[in-house]
């Protein structure tokens, strides 16, 4: 492992931990890159409880419970939750004040 600085890029080679502290511009992240907290496996999806942020966009998850935000797709994945007012299960919706249920 090495550090080098040039004058404008300070490169690390070797992964960054760190316990404290910020970052005051950008994260520029390479194809293939993570931020993440919990388990990923080699494609950088995530295999546990935590969360995980790459090129193919954002999942946090909690035992069996999770939401994607995938960037190629532009969707929003999740089965369970609540959304102003309408409960998520993994097979409906419900409101609870108006008693409608959309099932899927």
């Amino acid at each position: 492992n090495y550090i080098s600085w040039d004058g404008s890029n300070f490169i690390v080679d070797g992964n960054i931990r760190t316990k404290g502290g910020y970052f005051a511009g950008n994260v520029e992240m390479q194809s293939g890159a993570s931020i993440y907290s919990g388990t990923i496996d080699v494609n950088g999806n995530l295999t546990g409880n935590g969360f995980a942020l790459n090129q193919t966009g954002l999942k946090v998850q909690n035992g069996s419970n999770s939401v994607t935000l995938s960037s190629s797709a532009g969707t929003i994945t999740a089965n369970a939750g609540s959304i102003a007012g309408w409960t998520l299960s993994g097979n409906s919706l419900f409101n609870f004040k108006n008693k409608h249920v959309i099932p899927s």
